[in-house]
């Protein structure tokens, strides 16, 4: 009944964590603490920049020209996608100056590195912009001289202008080689968010997939994001394959050794219980939680599958049969009074520890212990006070 009762819980455990824990992949999450602007700003770029999320696409495979109109299909497919901010293979006209860049453009501007803006300079600049008006361009400069008198806007297109473009087929972005279209996809998630990154390339390849039909053509995907996706599904499918391995070895191995079903069940369920335990306090107090912490957190619960382990492989007959209110295999419920209580001499020898060289001990079976400053010598102890006792203690047990 209590086992029933335990596993029942256990299972509404289970039901509470998948219905409310959220477990991360973003490995931002491990980078230090920024303290300073430069360090934030570092850490920002790292995942949100645009050059992090971005994604070079090439496609080959097929004749030059059937490669170019399906680059320019498979574009138009990907800009209208919400994975992705930005698609660009050539066949767009030149993008402008982000409207949100306009308000910071003195700031990223190097024309008044070497000298400031200051009244002379605004000066000789609106006299510039006065010969400017009379020239043929006066209807282009006419509404962005009020907010942008020294032409900021046409120095950063001119700075930010490559030097040289892609080479182009029918329109599009080529390698040199002419065999292969090249395109840019600017995703919305970050680099470092590899289940974003994931969905972002499912896209991809369910866009190309239509886009392709009877063709031949292949399409290849390098980038941050790329790497990211790639590295989190190996690991999580190495993690669920060892996992596995692992849980049905334990299972085997505890099914081998007691050959007790029951044995089996309780071997495994203070493991079980003590990770429901925390990820339903991490569910309850916290937004989510990382996987790899997840990982972590059950390798440094491992201990608990120790216990029970140690309990079936010392449990002996006397054991159960033993007349005591303390032994809880005859008398059900908890003992009258506490199980273990240290005395006045192990207060005083924890609170005033030995000046001594000991590194190991064992226990004599008596109630004291033989201790030893090397291994070796360890080993001996334990040949003498524990393999050979009990094997003399059988020899006994059986000569009765």
């Amino acid at each position: 009944m209590l086992l029933a009762a335990w596993c029942g819980l256990l299972a509404l455990g289970i039901f509470w964590v998948q219905s409310h824990l959220r477990v991360s992949a973003d490995l931002r999450l491990f980078m230090p603490s920024p303290r300073t602007e430069a360090q934030r700003l570092l850490i920002q770029n790292i995942g949100e920049s645009p050059a992090s999320r971005l994604l070079l696409l090439a496609i080959d495979g097929d004749q030059p020209a059937r490669i170019a109109d399906l680059s320019r299909r498979y574009g138009a497919a990907l800009a209208a996608r919400p994975e992705f901010a930005f698609v660009a293979n050539g066949a767009q006209p030149p993008p402008g100056i982000p409207e949100e860049l306009l308000a910071y453009r003195y700031l990223i501007t190097d024309s008044f590195d070497a000298a400031p803006l200051d009244a002379t300079r605004l000066a000789s600049e609106l006299e510039d912009r006065a010969a400017d008006m009379a020239s043929p361009a006066a209807g282009f400069l006419e509404d962005l001289l009020p907010r942008d008198p020294t032409l900021e806007l046409l120095h950063l297109a001119q700075r930010w202008q490559p030097r040289a473009e892609p080479h182009q087929v029918d329109g599009v972005w080529f390698a040199a080689d002419g065999r292969r279209a090249l395109l840019l996809v600017q995703t919305r998630a970050a680099a470092f968010d590899p289940d974003g990154q994931t969905q972002a390339l499912a896209t991809l390849e369910d866009q190309f997939a239509q886009a392709r039909g009877g063709s031949g053509a292949k399409l290849t995907v390098s980038g941050t994001g790329y790497f990211s996706s790639v590295i989190r599904n190996r690991t999580q499918y190495e993690a669920t394959w060892f996992g596995s391995f692992d849980t049905l070895g334990l299972i085997t191995l505890l099914w081998l050794a007691y050959r007790r079903f029951v044995f089996t069940i309780l071997g495994g369920l203070p493991l079980l219980t003590a990770g429901l335990a925390g990820l339903t306090v991490v569910s309850l107090v916290f937004d989510g939680v990382h996987g790899i912490t997840i990982a972590f957190g059950f390798t440094l619960i491992g201990v608990a599958q120790d216990y029970p382990i140690h309990l079936f492989s010392h449990l002996r007959r006397d054991d159960l049969m033993f007349d005591s209110p303390y032994n809880t295999y005859r008398y059900p419920g908890l003992p009258p009074g506490p199980i273990a209580s240290p005395g006045k001499a192990a207060l005083e020898a924890a609170a005033k520890p030995a000046a001594v060289d000991y590194v190991y001990f064992v226990s004599r079976n008596d109630g004291s212990h033989e201790f030893a400053r090397t291994l070796e010598e360890h080993n001996r102890n334990v040949q003498k006070y524990q393999i050979q006792y009990f094997r003399d203690k059988r020899r006994e047990q059986q000569g009765r």
